[in-house]
Order: structure tokens, then C-alpha cells, then sequence
């Protein structure tokens, strides 16, 4: 039973050091490709087009200025970054440039604050756009209610608490419904990020299982073999086993850190995963054509290209379905393991008694 357990764990291992692989290059091409500031920008647009119909024609040109502001961007190559290469980079690749500015993040209050400073800014005044967000952003609700204002507050103190909480309600929807661009935001500002959030993470697992299909065929990752070899190789079998430890350590960091990581940290990582692999005769490396021939005539074309697309459909699951797999598996040998020192002991037979007092002399 144990036996069958390390050999579980020995390959998920194997399984879950891949996929943390797998996992730091989707993680470089989202940081290349800065898919989430392309994802911030497309939900922004679409929120000011709802928050104000006016503004749609507009939308795409006032969100470009909003998430390349130097308040906003936290790109190296923002306007005001110390980042050397950032005049290189925009001399010759401007659009690539412009792109990589775009702010991944953005609250609702610094979303209006930095609106009110473009229309504010003379510099904009004659910018296509300039005249319908200070449109939109004019339509006040306080100057509209004007001293309704205050006779509402005093009909108010006169109801009970929840006739007032109706009351009011009741004016904040209809304030809502002619207020300006501000107020719409708020109410919106909530559930177009959740939908932004949903489609970078549903665009980030489309990459993650593209690229474990990639990674798997350059690697010549083959499912089948690895279980052959865990299985009847002991000293690799415990050598997997042994790391289990260090390399579910290392995923629990990287589901753990929301943090959004840098090229040369992900580069790090993935050096030490592949020395860790390395010390258990796993090459995380891709071979030369010649050995992919020569892996295939030894377990033969078709038996390879299966286990070739059995792994990448392991390695599609990703590195969070693996992390709790060998987290699963790891207990439960201690499980097994503690009941069979159990029964052991239990059926070890008893010692054998002294000589009782009536024998002796």
C-alpha cells in the first residue's frame, strides 16, 4: 500500500513541478502582453459607455488617457518612471510602449479624480473628447435638486426611520437616474470589475492550458513513461518523494503571492525549479529532435503520442488542482502508515510472563 502511495506521490510531484513551470510562463507572457491592463481598459470602457451614453463615441480615447496617467500607470514605463531602457523602448516601439503603460488596477474614486483633472487641464480643451466628459461630469446632482434639497431633509425629520430610509431611497434612484457621470460610476463600478476579473482569469487559463499542451509536446512529456519509470526505479521514486515537501512549499508561496511578479523574479523561480527537478533525475529541459526519435522508438510512436497528450492534458489542470492533490496524498500516507504500525503492534504476539509466585523457591 505504501509502495503505491509513493508512486502517487512521486508523480504528482513531477505533475505539480511542471505545472508551476507552466504556471510561470503564462505568468510572463500575461506580464509581456500586460493582459491585465488590457482587460482594466476594455471594462472601462464599456463602464463609461453605460454610465453615460454620451460619452460612447469617446470612450476608447478618454480610458487610453486614463490608464496611462502617471498617477495611475504602475508600469516601468509610466511617464514619470526611472526606468532606463523606457526612451529606448518608445523610440522604437511606441505602440508596444503605449500598451505596456496601461495601469493594471484602479479604484473608483481615482477613476473620477483623474476624469475631473482631464477635463480640468487647459492643455485638453480641444481634445474631440474634452466637451462630453465635462458634460457629463456637469451634470451635478446637487445643482439640479438645488433647495429641494434641504426641504426634503426636513420632511424626513418628521417620518419614522423606515419611512425615511424609503424616503431616501427612493431619491437616490431618482437622482440616479439624472445625475452625471460620477454617480453612475458608483453604482457600475463594482460589477464591470467583476466581470474584467472574470475574463482575465478565463483568458489566463486558455493560456495556461495552450501553453501545457506546448510545453508537453516540446518536453516530450509522456505520461505513460513517467509512471513506468517512477514505478520500477526506486531510487527516482524516492528522490521525488523526498522533495515533496520543498516543491508543495514552493507552489503554497506562489498561490499564495497576489502580487504581480517580475520578469526576472519568474526567471529565478524558474531556475530553482528546474534544480530542484534536476536533483531527482527529472530534466525539466527540452531535448534535441534526435532524442525525441529516440524516446519514441523506445516506447514506440503511438504508445508515445498518447502519453505525450495524456500529459498535457495533466499538466492542463494546473498547478493549484496538483498542489492539492500531493497536499491529499501526503496525508493520507502518514494516515496509512500510522495504521499499519498499529496493526503491527497489535498482532506482535505478547511477551512472554515471568514465573508466577506459587513456583518459586
Amino acid at each position: 500500500m505504501l509502495q503505491q502511495l509513493d508512486v502517487a506521490i512521486a508523480i504528482v510531484v513531477v505533475l505539480l513541478g511542471v505545472s508551476l513551470f507552466v504556471t510561470i510562463l503564462t505568468q510572463m507572457i500575461s506580464s509581456l502582453l500586460n493582459l491585465r491592463g488590457s482587460h482594466l481598459r476594455a471594462g472601462l470602457v464599456t463602464l463609461l459607455k453605460t454610465a453615460d451614453p454620451g460619452l460612447e463615441a469617446h470612450a476608447d480615447a478618454i480610458v487610453a488617457r486614463v490608464v496611462t496617467h502617471p498617477l495611475l500607470s504602475d508600469s516601468a514605463f509610466s511617464q514619470q518612471s526611472p526606468f532606463k531602457a523606457k526612451d529606448w523602448v518608445e523610440k522604437r516601439m511606441p505602440a508596444l510602449a503605449g500598451h505596456w503603460r496601461c495601469a493594471s488596477a484602479v479604484r473608483p474614486n481615482e477613476l473620477k479624480a483623474i476624469l475631473r483633472e482631464l477635463v480640468a487641464a487647459g492643455a485638453n480643451s480641444s481634445e474631440p473628447w474634452h466637451a462630453a466628459l465635462a458634460t457629463a461630469l456637469g451634470k451635478d446632482p446637487d445643482r439640479l435638486l438645488g433647495r429641494a434639497r434641504v426641504t426634503l431633509d426636513e420632511l424626513k425629520k418628521g417620518l419614522t426611520p423606515a419611512a425615511a430610509a424609503r424616503l431616501q431611497s427612493s431619491i437616490d434612484s431618482a437622482v440616479s437616474s439624472i445625475s452625471g457621470v460620477d454617480a453612475r460610476i458608483d453604482e457600475w463600478f463594482d460589477a464591470a470589475m467583476n466581470r474584467v476579473s472574470q475574463r482575465f482569469t478565463l483568458n489566463v487559463r486558455v493560456w495556461t492550458a495552450g501553453i501545457a499542451v506546448a510545453v508537453a509536446i516540446l518536453m516530450h512529456f509522456d505520461a505513460i513513461d513517467l509512471y513506468n519509470k517512477v514505478a520500477a526505479d526506486k531510487s527516482v521514486r524516492d528522490s521525488l518523494v523526498s522533495m515533496a515537501g520543498a516543491v508543495q512549499t514552493q507552489a503554497e508561496q506562489d498561490l499564495s503571492n497576489k502580487q504581480t511578479r517580475t520578469i526576472d523574479d519568474l526567471s529565478t523561480e524558474a531556475r530553482e525549479l528546474r534544480s530542484k527537478l534536476a536533483v531527482a533525475q527529472f530534466q525539466l529541459d527540452v531535448p534535441t529532435w534526435p532524442e525525441h526519435v529516440r524516446r519514441f522508438g523506445a516506447t514506440g510512436w503511438g504508445a508515445g503520442i498518447v502519453g505525450i497528450l495524456i500529459g498535457a492534458a495533466l499538466l492542463s489542470l494546473g498547478s493549484p488542482f496538483w498542489f492539492h492533490a500531493l497536499k491529499g496524498l501526503t496525508s493520507l500516507k502518514t494516515t496509512v502508515a500510522s495504521a499499519i504500525d498499529q496493526e503491527k503492534q497489535s498482532a506482535a504476539p505478547a511477551p512472554a510472563a515471568g514465573p508466577s509466585a506459587a513456583t518459586r523457591v
